[in-house]
Protein backbone atom coordinates (compact mmCIF):
# COMPACT_ATOMS: atom_id res chain seq x y z
CA UNK A 1 0.00 0.00 0.00
CA UNK A 2 1.47 3.36 -1.21
CA UNK A 3 2.24 5.46 1.83
CA UNK A 4 0.38 9.01 1.31
CA UNK A 5 2.86 10.88 3.49
CA UNK A 6 5.82 12.54 2.65
CA UNK A 7 9.77 13.04 3.52
CA UNK A 8 11.35 15.98 4.35
CA UNK A 9 14.83 17.04 5.36
CA UNK A 10 15.51 18.79 8.54
CA UNK A 11 16.77 22.69 8.15
CA UNK A 12 18.66 21.98 11.85
CA UNK A 13 20.55 18.38 11.76
CA UNK A 14 19.99 17.57 7.75
CA UNK A 15 18.02 14.32 8.81
CA UNK A 16 15.30 12.90 6.49
CA UNK A 17 11.88 12.19 8.63
CA UNK A 18 8.78 11.11 7.28
CA UNK A 19 5.24 12.77 8.00
CA UNK A 20 1.66 12.13 7.56
CA UNK A 21 -0.49 14.65 6.15
CA UNK A 22 -2.38 15.03 9.03
CA UNK A 23 1.07 16.53 10.94
CA UNK A 24 2.21 18.29 7.08
CA UNK A 25 -0.06 21.51 7.95
CA UNK A 26 1.28 21.57 11.20
CA UNK A 27 2.99 25.24 12.10
CA UNK A 28 6.63 23.63 12.62
CA UNK A 29 6.18 20.27 10.71
CA UNK A 30 8.35 19.78 7.88
CA UNK A 31 10.66 22.23 9.02
CA UNK A 32 12.33 20.00 12.09
CA UNK A 33 12.63 16.45 13.04
CA UNK A 34 11.88 17.20 16.42
CA UNK A 35 11.60 19.07 19.67
CA UNK A 36 14.83 19.75 19.90
CA UNK A 37 15.75 20.85 16.18
CA UNK A 38 12.88 23.25 16.79
CA UNK A 39 14.08 25.03 19.94
CA UNK A 40 17.61 24.87 18.46
CA UNK A 41 16.44 27.24 15.78
CA UNK A 42 14.39 29.27 18.36
CA UNK A 43 17.49 30.04 20.04
CA UNK A 44 19.44 30.87 16.57
CA UNK A 45 16.94 33.25 15.89
CA UNK A 46 15.67 34.96 18.76
CA UNK A 47 17.33 38.06 20.19
CA UNK A 48 19.96 37.04 22.61
CA UNK A 49 20.93 37.63 26.23
CA UNK A 50 17.62 39.42 27.13
CA UNK A 51 18.06 38.38 30.85
CA UNK A 52 21.49 38.40 32.70
CA UNK A 53 21.39 35.78 35.64
CA UNK A 54 21.08 37.29 38.94
CA UNK A 55 23.70 35.05 40.58
CA UNK A 56 26.04 34.04 37.80
CA UNK A 57 25.91 37.24 35.87
CA UNK A 58 25.49 34.90 32.57
CA UNK A 59 23.30 36.56 29.86
CA UNK A 60 20.49 34.31 28.75
CA UNK A 61 17.60 34.23 26.73
CA UNK A 62 13.97 34.02 28.03
CA UNK A 63 10.72 34.32 26.15
CA UNK A 64 8.90 37.71 27.00
CA UNK A 65 6.01 35.83 28.38
CA UNK A 66 7.91 34.75 31.07
CA UNK A 67 9.44 37.41 31.80
CA UNK A 68 5.87 39.38 32.23
CA UNK A 69 5.46 36.51 34.96
CA UNK A 70 8.05 37.39 36.90
CA UNK A 71 10.54 34.80 35.28
CA UNK A 72 14.11 35.84 34.24
CA UNK A 73 16.12 36.72 37.19
CA UNK A 74 18.29 32.96 36.69
CA UNK A 75 19.71 31.31 33.77
CA UNK A 76 19.11 27.73 35.58
CA UNK A 77 17.41 26.01 37.98
CA UNK A 78 21.42 25.25 39.78
CA UNK A 79 21.46 29.02 40.08
CA UNK A 80 18.18 29.78 41.49
CA UNK A 81 18.96 27.25 44.37
CA UNK A 82 22.27 28.67 44.61
CA UNK A 83 21.16 32.43 45.19
CA UNK A 84 18.47 31.10 47.28
CA UNK A 85 21.16 30.01 49.52
CA UNK A 86 23.47 32.84 49.31
CA UNK A 87 24.83 35.52 46.44
CA UNK A 88 27.94 36.79 45.06
CA UNK A 89 29.35 40.56 46.67
CA UNK A 90 32.56 42.75 45.67
CA UNK A 91 34.52 42.78 47.66
CA UNK A 92 35.39 46.34 49.62
CA UNK A 93 39.60 46.13 49.27
CA UNK A 94 40.19 44.10 46.21
CA UNK A 95 37.09 44.29 44.38
CA UNK A 96 36.52 40.22 43.86
CA UNK A 97 33.45 38.75 43.49
CA UNK A 98 32.77 36.18 46.33
CA UNK A 99 29.89 34.27 47.02
CA UNK A 100 28.77 34.27 50.66
CA UNK A 101 25.84 31.78 52.43
CA UNK A 102 22.99 33.72 53.59
CA UNK A 103 23.86 32.92 57.26
CA UNK A 104 27.22 34.26 56.69
CA UNK A 105 25.37 37.76 55.15
CA UNK A 106 22.52 38.10 58.08
CA UNK A 107 26.11 37.76 60.59
CA UNK A 108 27.40 40.93 59.15
CA UNK A 109 29.80 39.35 56.62
CA UNK A 110 30.19 40.04 52.74
CA UNK A 111 32.35 43.08 52.88
CA UNK A 112 35.83 40.79 51.94
CA UNK A 113 36.67 37.97 50.54
CA UNK A 114 39.37 36.98 52.58
CA UNK A 115 41.03 37.47 56.11
CA UNK A 116 43.62 39.25 54.71
CA UNK A 117 41.04 41.62 53.10
CA UNK A 118 39.71 41.66 56.18
CA UNK A 119 42.70 43.33 58.15
CA UNK A 120 43.15 45.71 55.36
CA UNK A 121 40.25 47.22 55.60
CA UNK A 122 40.17 47.28 59.52
CA UNK A 123 43.81 49.28 58.78
CA UNK A 124 41.89 51.89 57.22
CA UNK A 125 42.70 55.42 59.61
CA UNK A 126 44.45 57.73 59.76
CA UNK A 127 47.28 59.10 62.33
CA UNK A 128 47.12 60.55 65.07
CA UNK A 129 48.99 61.97 68.33
CA UNK A 130 48.35 60.23 71.80
CA UNK A 131 46.50 63.14 73.92
CA UNK A 132 48.67 61.34 77.31
CA UNK A 133 52.24 60.19 76.14
CA UNK A 134 52.04 62.12 72.66
CA UNK A 135 52.83 58.50 70.45
CA UNK A 136 52.23 58.10 67.29
CA UNK A 137 49.44 55.57 66.75
CA UNK A 138 47.21 54.09 63.81
CA UNK A 139 43.22 55.02 64.45
CA UNK A 140 40.31 53.38 62.74
CA UNK A 141 38.31 55.33 60.34
CA UNK A 142 35.66 53.65 62.92
CA UNK A 143 36.70 54.42 65.94
CA UNK A 144 37.11 58.32 64.92
CA UNK A 145 33.44 58.32 63.66
CA UNK A 146 32.42 57.69 67.02
CA UNK A 147 35.02 59.94 68.52
CA UNK A 148 37.64 57.79 69.45
CA UNK A 149 41.07 58.14 68.27
CA UNK A 150 42.79 60.10 70.60
CA UNK A 151 44.67 57.92 72.73
CA UNK A 152 47.35 55.35 71.74
CA UNK A 153 46.17 52.30 74.33
CA UNK A 154 43.42 51.73 77.16
CA UNK A 155 46.19 52.94 79.71
CA UNK A 156 46.94 56.10 78.69
CA UNK A 157 42.65 56.68 77.97
CA UNK A 158 42.43 55.68 81.36
CA UNK A 159 45.10 58.01 83.17
CA UNK A 160 43.93 61.68 81.17
CA UNK A 161 40.57 60.04 82.57
CA UNK A 162 41.42 59.39 85.99
CA UNK A 163 43.25 62.75 86.02
CA UNK A 164 40.19 64.90 85.16
CA UNK A 165 37.92 63.04 88.07
CA UNK A 166 41.01 63.82 90.18
CA UNK A 167 41.33 67.67 89.20
CA UNK A 168 37.27 67.41 89.68
CA UNK A 169 37.10 66.19 92.85
CA UNK A 170 35.43 63.56 92.07
CA UNK A 171 37.79 60.35 92.84
CA UNK A 172 35.64 59.56 95.32
CA UNK A 173 31.96 58.98 93.75
CA UNK A 174 33.81 57.29 90.80
CA UNK A 175 36.31 54.61 92.37
CA UNK A 176 35.83 54.31 96.38
CA UNK A 177 34.49 55.48 99.33
CA UNK A 178 37.15 56.88 101.84
CA UNK A 179 38.33 54.51 104.30
CA UNK A 180 37.43 55.98 108.24
CA UNK A 181 40.66 56.85 108.68
CA UNK A 182 40.97 58.82 105.68
CA UNK A 183 37.67 60.76 106.59
CA UNK A 184 39.29 61.30 110.09
CA UNK A 185 42.40 63.15 108.87
CA UNK A 186 39.83 65.16 106.76
CA UNK A 187 38.25 65.95 109.55
CA UNK A 188 41.32 66.97 111.10
CA UNK A 189 42.52 69.21 108.67
CA UNK A 190 39.06 71.06 108.37
CA UNK A 191 39.06 71.69 112.04
CA UNK A 192 42.66 72.95 111.86
CA UNK A 193 41.60 75.11 108.53
CA UNK A 194 44.49 73.67 106.81
CA UNK A 195 43.99 74.03 103.10
CA UNK A 196 44.72 70.68 101.30
CA UNK A 197 44.03 68.86 98.25
CA UNK A 198 42.74 64.81 98.39
CA UNK A 199 43.74 61.98 96.06
CA UNK A 200 46.68 63.88 94.36
CA UNK A 201 48.43 62.84 91.50
CA UNK A 202 51.52 64.33 90.36
CA UNK A 203 51.89 64.93 86.42
CA UNK A 204 54.53 63.27 86.25
CA UNK A 205 54.00 60.71 88.55
CA UNK A 206 51.84 57.97 88.30
CA UNK A 207 50.94 57.48 92.06
CA UNK A 208 48.09 58.79 93.89
CA UNK A 209 49.24 60.36 97.35
CA UNK A 210 46.34 60.84 99.77
CA UNK A 211 46.72 64.46 100.88
CA UNK A 212 48.67 67.36 99.25
CA UNK A 213 49.35 70.89 102.20
CA UNK A 214 50.87 73.83 99.20
CA UNK A 215 54.24 73.92 98.85
CA UNK A 216 55.19 70.62 99.81
CA UNK A 217 54.21 68.56 102.31
CA UNK A 218 52.86 64.67 101.55
CA UNK A 219 50.52 63.07 103.83
CA UNK A 220 50.11 58.90 103.00
CA UNK A 221 47.38 57.62 105.36
CA UNK A 222 48.01 54.13 105.85
CA UNK A 223 45.93 51.00 107.17
CA UNK A 224 47.22 48.54 109.21
CA UNK A 225 46.61 45.12 107.63
CA UNK A 226 46.44 46.48 103.61
CA UNK A 227 50.18 48.36 104.12
CA UNK A 228 51.72 45.53 106.20
CA UNK A 229 51.36 42.83 103.17
CA UNK A 230 54.64 42.82 100.94
CA UNK A 231 53.55 43.81 97.96
CA UNK A 232 52.54 46.66 99.12
CA UNK A 233 55.19 47.64 101.28
CA UNK A 234 57.48 47.79 98.10
CA UNK A 235 55.34 50.26 96.63
CA UNK A 236 55.06 52.58 99.51
CA UNK A 237 59.06 52.35 99.63
CA UNK A 238 58.59 53.75 96.39
CA UNK A 239 55.97 56.52 96.68
CA UNK A 240 58.19 57.79 100.06
CA UNK A 241 61.34 57.64 97.80
CA UNK A 242 59.84 59.95 94.45
CA UNK A 243 58.28 62.49 96.73
CA UNK A 244 62.37 62.69 98.36
CA UNK A 245 63.80 62.88 95.67
CA UNK A 246 60.95 65.89 94.15
CA UNK A 247 61.42 68.13 96.94
CA UNK A 248 58.23 67.08 99.16
CA UNK A 249 58.40 66.10 102.78
CA UNK A 250 56.38 62.67 102.93
CA UNK A 251 53.93 62.26 106.31
CA UNK A 252 53.13 58.56 107.27
CA UNK A 253 50.33 58.16 109.39
CA UNK A 254 49.42 55.11 110.61
CA UNK A 255 45.53 53.43 111.34
CA UNK A 256 46.93 52.45 114.73
CA UNK A 257 48.16 55.33 115.70
CA UNK A 258 45.12 57.74 114.58
CA UNK A 259 42.80 55.26 117.20
CA UNK A 260 45.41 56.01 119.83
CA UNK A 261 46.47 58.98 119.69
CA UNK A 262 43.96 61.17 117.64
CA UNK A 263 43.51 62.56 114.03
CA UNK A 264 44.14 66.26 115.25
CA UNK A 265 46.68 65.77 117.65
CA UNK A 266 49.33 63.55 114.75
CA UNK A 267 48.82 66.78 112.70
CA UNK A 268 49.80 69.34 115.31
CA UNK A 269 52.83 66.98 115.82
CA UNK A 270 53.63 65.91 112.74
CA UNK A 271 51.86 68.23 109.72
CA UNK A 272 52.39 71.63 111.74
CA UNK A 273 56.16 71.70 111.76
CA UNK A 274 56.45 70.90 108.45
CA UNK A 275 54.52 73.94 107.28
CA UNK A 276 55.94 77.00 109.18
CA UNK A 277 54.35 79.67 109.05
CA UNK A 278 52.29 79.08 105.33
CA UNK A 279 48.86 77.66 106.11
Amino acid sequence: MKKKGKTFTCIICGKAFYLYPSEINKKWRGKYCSLSCYHTNQRQISPKNNCICDYCGKGFYIRPSHIANGEGKWCSRKCKRQAQLGEYRICQICGKKSYFQRNQIENGEGACCSNECKYESQRNGELHNCLNCGKEFYAKIAEIKKGGGKYCSISCAMITNNKKRWEEGIYDGVFRSPTSIELAMRAALEELDILYKKEWRPDNYSRIFDFKIDPNVLIEVQGDYWHSLEKNKSRDIEKANWAKNNGFQIVEIWENEIKRIGSTQLIKDRVLPLMGDIR
